[in-house]
């Protein structure tokens, strides 16, 4: 799982020294596709969720571009505001994949 994860571009490790190094995020990574692959999703599947959140991230960045240029260059407001973006993204997403799927619950 691990290097189809890293040949997918899905982490990116560093090296130090000769030793990869895998920062939280990719550990995050690689722990929710493992335990998604002993669901029956492979990782190869995961690319749909990659696209989306590279989208979403699209969606952000000019938004927390324009706030650094209102703010004079001063990065803690945009941080804050790339930060509030990120839960609301998370919270729409997660509404709508349970609106989604409310058929297929109800006929479960």
């Amino acid at each position: 799982t691990l290097s189809e994860l890293e040949r997918m571009k899905f982490i990116r490790p560093q090296l130090m020294g000769n030793e990869p190094f895998y920062d939280e995020i990719d550990r995050d990574i690689v722990h929710l596709a493992v335990r998604l692959a002993a669901l029956g999703i492979q990782p190869r599947v995961l690319m749909a969720w990659r696209l989306a959140a590279e989208r979403e991230a699209d969606v952000f960045e000019p938004i927390v571009r324009t706030a650094v240029s209102a703010n004079r260059g001063e990065p803690a407001e945009a941080r804050r505001l790339l930060d509030e973006l990120v839960a609301l993204g998370e919270e729409l997403r997660t509404a709508l994949v349970r609106s989604v799927i409310k058929q297929l619950r109800s006929e479960l």
